[in-house]
């Protein structure tokens, strides 16, 4: 699944509006490799989902 961030969150390593790919969804929060390389967990509130695959 693809998402696009439009949060606001500091030291969060995303960039507003770049599309993220999800690597898998965990406690319903996204697990998404950021901008500084690391896996991180988000809460999905900080996306738009842009496509979506099964």
């Amino acid at each position: 699944m693809s998402v696009k961030y439009i949060g606001h969150l500091d030291n969060a390593h995303l960039t507003k509006n770049k599309l993220y790919e999800v690597i898998r969804i965990e406690e319903e929060w996204f697990r998404i490799l950021n901008d500084a390389g690391e896996v991180e967990k988000y809460p999905p509130f900080l996306f738009e989902v842009y496509d979506f695959f099964d």
